[in-house]
């Protein structure tokens, strides 16, 4: 749906007057769609009076699926592909993302059409996807590291877009990695031990040759199923929040004058009497968040002035 410059124009400054919460409501949209309306107002030149403030971090569930590519093989197995003997190069079939603890009906999703599946020609849900990208702030899938995002990365480099801003990442495969020891960490594994929603049938081979096709009901069953996705990582990734030790510092995202705990931005923290992080010539006061359950610490010292005169460190080698 064409967006009128007049009702986007009016749709920002309402939120910069009264907030993006209620600006949603009086026009009864997603506040996901007031986010697309200010980037849309940038590139169309509309200027909002107001600058645009986000009170809480832009945090996405992102999900993609891509078609495979095309060679000519003499046999099935230990076969070694030349450059040349590739007929057509793989492109992105779908993408889906869904805001963290946002309604599973509010995701959002996009898919080629049976003419540009035919075509490979992917530029347009390549566009679509830069836009969220591009705004997002912390960013959470599984394996996203070594697919998501460089599937992403090349289709968009291949089809002339700019490198999204910064952003953030936390991988659900790279968590249980480092921070487990499942048998497995494949996603439908983890969340059957987890006893959270599972993966969908991805419907084999056959789905995928199809949509390379262009047939209209296996496009939109790859976008069912790439929607789908976003529920089980959703919720494997809450709960492995609390052992995950490098997790992106939600407290930079906010302001205030409390104490705010790293992983989730929660004030509802419980210090714990003589119990402290300790680091190689100092200690801190150690906390449990009360909403998440994670473990972190203060950023001073529970040492007094004067107290750490005893304190050696070791020589370096």
């Amino acid at each position: 749906m064409h967006n009128s410059d007049k009702r986007i124009s009016a749709v920002i400054h309402m939120a910069d007057e009264i907030g993006k919460e209620a600006a949603a409501i009086k026009f009864s949209i997603q506040e996901d769609t007031i986010d697309r309306y200010y980037k849309e107002a940038k590139y169309r030149g509309i200027i909002s009076s107001i600058p645009h403030k986000r009170s809480h971090p832009n945090v996405i569930v992102l999900d993609v699926e891509n078609a495979f590519t095309k060679a000519g093989v003499w046999r099935m197995w230990k076969q070694d592909i030349h450059m040349n003997a590739i007929t057509e190069e793989w492109y992105m079939l779908s993408w889906a993302l869904k805001r963290l603890f946002s309604d599973p009906k509010d995701m959002v999703s996009d898919v080629l059409t049976p003419e540009e599946a035919i075509k490979g020609d992917d530029k347009r849900i390549m566009e679509s996807i830069w836009e969220y990208v591009d705004a997002a702030d912390i960013i959470i899938g599984h394996n996203l590291e070594r697919f998501d995002i460089p599937k992403i990365n090349t289709r968009c480099v291949i089809n002339g877009l700019p490198p999204p801003m910064p952003f953030q990442t936390v991988d659900t495969l790279i968590a249980a990695r480092r921070n487990f020891g499942f048998t497995s960490n494949k996603l439908d594994y983890l969340a059957k031990q987890f006893g959270v929603a599972r993966k969908a049938d991805n419907g084999g081979m056959e789905r995928w040759i199809a949509c390379t096709e262009g047939d209209p009901q296996a496009l939109l069953d790859m976008e069912a199923y790439n929607r789908q996705d976003l529920i089980p990582t959703e919720e494997i990734y809450l709960c492995m929040r609390p052992y995950i030790k490098n997790h992106p510092n939600m407290g930079l995202y906010f302001k205030g004058d409390s104490d705010m705990c790293y992983k989730c931005g929660s004030t509802a923290l419980s210090y714990i009497p003589d119990k402290f992080y300790y680091t190689g010539v100092n200690k801190y006061p150690a906390y449990r968040c009360n909403h998440c359950t994670s473990p972190g610490r203060s950023r001073f010292s529970a040492f007094g002035r004067g107290e750490r005169t005893h304190i050696t460190s070791a020589i370096a080698r």
